[in-house]
């Protein structure tokens, strides 16, 4: 993974860390001291990857996942004979409390 906190050079000598090289270049006048990001564009911050996703494959798997236990939750407690209220209400409470578990247990690497 690069790291896309580079030093860049103000025109009067000093230095800024962090921040996009691009936007300082534009409104600060100051010239990168290192090469431009993969690909042309701009780095996006906390070195994201460029992808046009809206959520990451992480953040799927956690939800897919919270809500499947959520839904073998509520068909089962809708087996055992209670109403469908109480099915839906048992699948909620179980894929809103299993997220953040797996929001844990998932690395983020």
């Amino acid at each position: 993974m690069i790291n896309y906190a580079t030093a860049v050079e103000v025109e009067g000598g000093r230095y800024i860390n962090g921040g996009c090289p691009l936007l300082r270049e534009s409104l600060l006048g100051v010239k990168m001291t290192t090469s431009p990001a993969p690909g042309g564009g701009a780095p996006l911050p906390g070195g994201q990857d460029s992808d046009d996703s809206l959520v990451g494959l992480r953040t799927a798997v956690i939800l897919v996942i919270g809500v499947f236990c959520g839904l073998v939750a509520g068909a089962l407690t809708r087996l055992d004979g209670h109403s469908t209220a109480a099915a839906l209400l048992a699948g909620a409470s179980a894929a809103g409390l299993s997220i953040p578990v797996l929001h844990k247990l998932i690395g983020k690497n």
